[in-house]
This record gives structure tokens, sequence and C-alpha cells, in this order.
């Protein structure tokens, strides 16, 4: 056979899937959130995820800055708001409510509370192990949380500012992290436990899964 002729067999090119989707993040701190989701997202290799930390640190201020800028961002279908209760009951439930009215609203955006009980620590935590234990009976239960985090070794540094020094060390917990989480809503929802209101728990586990899906093309 000739070099003309031969021919070369090779595995047909996977074209990638480009999701519609278009996402912001909004979250309540200026510093642990959004510096955990701007890793996840280059880890994720995203492109169509914008994140922002609200001028406000109360549930209600998140949701009514995501609201805002979500109005002057014509590609933006889905809003995360990522906040904490910790003690502020009444503004907490407020920010709850303000989710579910915009959500009546046909304004072709989707809008999802990302809450934590008692804060956003609780997700690091779930990454090496599976706890209930509440905190609300603490002074500053996320003080009280922190705290404990510190006391596990990849978080021994824990510093709000950044995740960087364990977020890679944490990334291949991450499955681990959502099964727990998962499981925390599952036996509170047994329980009888009232839904967002479950002491501890967090919901970041599914904008964290629905970032997964994204970045793999999935509808």
């Amino acid at each position: 056979m000739s070099k003309t002729s031969r021919r070369t067999f090779s595995r047909p090119r996977v074209k990638r899937k480009i999701s519609s989707e278009r996402v912001l993040i909004v979250t309540e701190g200026e510093k642990s959130e959004p510096s955990y989701f701007e890793r996840l997202v280059i880890d994720l290799n995203l492109t169509s995820v914008r994140i922002k930390s609200s001028k406000g640190t109360s549930p209600t201020n998140v949701v009514k800055f995501a609201i805002d800028l979500a109005h002057n961002i014509d590609d933006c279908n889905t809003v995360y708001c990522v906040f904490d209760q910790d003690k502020n009951y009444s503004n907490y439930r407020q920010a709850l409510n303000l989710v579910n009215q915009e959500n009546k609203k046909s304004t072709g955006v989707r809008y999802v509370a990302v809450p934590s009980i008692p804060c956003f620590e609780l997700w690091y935590l779930l990454h090496v192990k599976f706890t209930r234990a509440s905190y609300k009976d603490a002074e500053s239960p996320c003080k009280k949380l922190i705290e404990n985090l510190k006391t596990i070794k990849v978080f021994r540094h824990y510093d709000k500012a950044t995740c960087d020094n364990f977020f890679d060390e944490i990334a291949g917990m991450r499955v681990k992290a959502i099964a727990h989480a998962t499981q925390i809503l599952s036996e509170a929802e047994n329980e009888g436990c009232k839904e967002y209101f479950e002491d501890p728990s967090t919901r970041v586990h599914v904008l964290v899964e629905e970032l997964t899906r994204i970045s793999k093309g999935l509808d």
C-alpha cells in the first residue's frame, strides 16, 4: 500500500457541549465565599459564571443586591443567593420570602437561595466529616464553628480571606461533602424539620452540583 493510499484511523473528536446557562452567584461575605467559588469556577473551567459580593452582609441585602444586578445583566438566567442564618432569624426569613416572591414574577430569571446554618464554613467541615452538631446555643454560632474547623489539620491555618491554602487539598473530597450535606437534609426532613430551617445545614452542595453539571455540558 502506498503512502498516498494509506488510511489513518483516529478517534473522532468529541465536541464539547456548550451550556446556555448563564449563572450569577451573589455572596454575603466578601472573602470566604467568593474566594471558594472563584477557585471552583477555575477548577471546573467555567466561563459563564459571574461572582459578586453583596454591598451589605445581611441575607436580605444579598437577595436585594442580586435582584438589582440581575435586572441589569441581559444574559443572566439563574441567580444563586449565598447567605448565612447565624442568629439573624427574622432577616433570614425575609430573604427566603424575597426569593419566593421574585420567582413568582415573569422575569425569565430563576432565583435560588443557598443558605447555610449557621454559616458557610459548615460546607468546609463536611468535606472531612459528617456532623449534625448544632451551634445555636453558642454566643456566636459561626465563630464557634470556625474554632472547631481549625482543629482539623487541613484547616488549621483557616483564614476567611482566602481558601488558597486548602482548596486543592479538599477538592478531591467534594463528592463526600455533597453526600454529607444531602444526608443532613434527608435526615432533617424525616424528623419533620421545616425546610430551610434545618440546624445545622447547608445548601452549597446544590450550587456546586449545578456548576459541575454545567461544566460537563449536561442539560
